[in-house]
Parts: structure tokens; C-alpha cells; sequence
């Protein structure tokens, strides 16, 4: 009966869908009326730490995610709680996008990720760092065009989403956002050439508020996690192998879901993952938005009938992140209690000749190399 309710519920129409979302408050409504009226008084009480943060509009949105969510309570209360330290300004073009990178601790990458955002047209950058302290605070710091917030408090998948909502919610409604982890570099068909105002333009044109991304994981031809210390070479050259069809298509309530990949591939027989390969990098924020999920925001109706063009090249298998990959594993701050972190370090432990690369794995040689993957559609830049 459940099976024929939900094959039911995918051909609803999105926006319709999303009102069946309200349909949980009626699951536990003495639980969601309480949660209600503790929104009410935590937001009465709220001194502001940002402009637009007693915004009425985020308030409602925040009243929204509770009855729709399970967890919006906990997304709700943390967002008034934690307070984010602006640092400084820096310099920002008025009505360019602007893009948003909380990283921590990730020094060597932050600096490539800088200079290729640069190089793909971004100038309005906006780093949340969270209590670095291997020189990432500094190197941004010392960039008079980044503006720089900081953050000490404890990382956790849902905090996450609650400081680039209030980030969000600084720079205002109405803005383009490129929205990415700083070992995301987004890419496209000839991004060579065309950067980002052109990208998007494009889907202005095509009426899209919300633009869905690949998540392509990369690597070498190395072992997992081998380190040369005598390697010089740039992160992009060195990992530079991809998957080609190890990817599922399946269906989700809230977003369009891919899933598979390389991680699926190799990782799986240690821990039973199933990765989510789809973002939304690439958001028009618009009252009543929240970016409620990492891999999709709220309202969830948004998230639907978007063409599928561009990627984001992930580079999460690099020698220095086998320190991260064992503290997330302690921590267990990740989703699942950081179950994929775990099926990494069993891999990294029981076997360490193991390889990612295999026969059928793809060289990235320029933009157009992704569209090997036949989910993605080049965009035509002629419309």
C-alpha cells in the first residue's frame, strides 16, 4: 500500500506536491504547536547579529520548514542561536552573484578554489570559516576583496546549512548565489570561455531560480589517499579521472536524485553508502527560501524539472584529507553519524593498494570531457 501512495505521489505535479508536505504537522501536532510557540518566543528574544536575521519573512519561512520537516525545529532554533562574527566586508560588485564557502582547515585548496572561481568570473566571494587554524583564516583574512566571517562553534551537517542560510539572508533576497564546499569547483561546456555571467544569464532566460549540478568525484592514478610529497602538480591535473556511467537515476520527494559513482563503487562493500551526486549550486534566493539541505533547499517544489548541464568537480581523496576523514569518523558530525567517512577509513586500513581508477574511468581534458556522462546535456549557448 505504501509503494502504490508514493508512485501516487511522484506524479503530482511539484508545486502541488509541496502541500502534502504540511500534511506531517498532522503526525505529531501537539509536538509541532509547541515547537511553534518556542519559535515564537526564541524570535521575540533574538538580538540580531546580521541585519535582515528578525527578518518577518525569514521567521515565516523558519515556521514553514517546522511543519513540513521532521527536523525543522533543530534547523529553526540553530539558526537564531549561532552567531556568526563578521570579520570583514571586503569588496563586492553590486547585482553579481556572490559566492558562499564555508571551509575549514583547508589551506592548499582554498587556494586553487580561489584563483578558478576568479578565473570562471566570480568577484564577490563570501568565506564562513569555522575556526581554522592551519593559515586558511589568514590567507583569507589577508585578501582585501574576500569577505570573511568566522564561526567557532561545533560543525554538524545541519549547522552547516543554518550559517549559509543566515549568510544568505545578510546579503538579501533577490541576489544570485554560487553555493559550494571548497573542494566543489563548478564547471560547464565551454566555461573556458563563458563565465559566469554568461551561465547566468542563460538560465534567466530560461526562467530557472534554482540550478541542479552533477556532483562528478575525482581522482588519480594513485593509490587511495597516496601522498608524493615530491607532487607539485596543481590539484585539477593530478585528479583528474572521473566515472563515466556508474550513475543512478532514482526518485526522491524533495529533489531530482542521482546517486552511484565512484564512491558507491569502490566504498560500498565497506559500509552500505549510496552517495546523493546531486546539488543545487546555483540558486536565485527568493523570499521564502531556506537552504534547508545540502543537497536541496526548501521549498522543495523548486528543486524539479531543471535541465541537468552543469557539474561540480569534487576533489575529496587528496593524501591531507585522511586526517579529516578519521576526525569525522570520531565525531561523527556527518550525515549518518559519518557512515561514508567510515567506509573510507576501513577501505584506507584493509586494503591499501586499493585503486579508483579503473579501465572504464575518464581523463578530464577540458569542460566539454563531463559530457562523457550522458545525464549531462551541454548547455546551448545560441538560446
Amino acid at each position: 500500500m505504501k509503494s502504490i501512495i508514493n508512485n501516487i505521489f511522484y506524479y503530482i505535479p511539484p508545486k502541488t506536491r509541496e502541500l502534502l508536505f504540511y500534511l506531517k504537522f498532522m503526525k505529531n501536532p501537539i509536538i509541532k504547536l509547541n515547537n511553534l510557540k518556542q519559535l515564537k518566543k526564541i524570535y521575540k528574544l533574538q538580538k540580531n547579529d546580521f541585519k535582515n536575521i528578525q527578518s518577518p519573512i525569514i521567521y515565516k519561512s523558519l515556521q514553514r520548514i517546522i511543519i513540513k520537516t521532521d527536523d525543522g525545529f533543530n534547523f529553526a532554533k540553530s539558526f537564531y542561536d549561532s552567531k556568526i562574527e563578521l570579520i570583514k566586508k571586503g569588496k563586492f560588485i553590486v547585482n553579481k552573484p556572490i559566492l558562499i564557502c564555508l571551509v575549514k582547515n583547508d589551506l592548499i585548496r582554498i587556494k586553487e578554489f580561489h584563483r578558478y572561481y576568479i578565473e570562471l568570473g566570480i568577484r564577490n566571494f563570501a568565506f564562513i570559516d569555522n575556526d581554522s587554524n592551519d593559515g586558511t583564516f589568514e590567507y583569507l583574512q589577508n585578501d582585501k576583496n574576500i569577505a570573511l566571517f568566522q564561526i567557532k562553534e561545533k560543525y554538524s551537517t545541519l549547522n552547516r546549512q543554518v550559517w549559509i542560510t543566515k549568510i544568505m539572508n545578510y546579503y538579501g533576497y533577490n541576489n544570485w548565489y554560487i553555493i559550494v564546499d571548497s573542494d566543489e569547483f563548478l564547471i560547464y561546456n565551454d566555461c573556458e570561455k563563458n563565465k559566469i555571467n554568461s551561465l547566468i544569464t542563460y538560465y534567466e532566460n530560461q526562467k530557472k531560480s534554482r540550478i541542479k549540478a552533477l556532483m562528478i568525484d575525482m581522482y588519480s592514478g594513485d593509490k587511495f589517499l597516496f601522498e608524493n610529497n615530491n607532487c607539485k602538480e596543481k590539484i585539477m591535473n593530478k585528479y583528474c579521472y572521473f566515472d563515466k556511467d556508474t550513475y543512478i537515476s532514482s526518485r526522491h520527494t524533495k529533489f531530482e536524485l542521482i546517486e552511484g559513482g565512484v564512491r558507491k563503487r569502490v566504498f560500498e562493500k565497506y559500509e552500505k553508502i549510496s552517495p546523493f551526486l546531486i546539488k543545487y549550486p546555483i540558486i536565485y534566493f527568493q523570499p521564502g527560501d531556506l537552504q534547508y539541505n545540502s543537497h536541496y533547499s526548501s521549498p522543495f517544489y523548486k528543486n524539479f524539472n531543471a535541465e541537468l548541464n552543469i557539474a561540480l568537480l569534487h576533489y575529496k581523496f587528496m593524501p591531507e584529507d585522511l586526517n579529516k576523514i578519521k576526525e569525522r569518523v570520531k565525531e561523527k558530525n556527518y550525515a549518518m553519524g559519518s557512515k561514508e567517512y567510515s567506509a573510507y577509513l576501513k577501505a584506507y586500513k584493509e586494503d591499501p593498494n586499493i585503486h579508483l581508477k579503473n579501465d572504464e574511468s575518464v581523463k578530464l581534458i577540458t569542460s566539454n570531457s563531463i559530457y562523457s556522462i550522458n545525464l549531462l546535456k551541454k548547455i546551448n549557448w545560441n538560446k
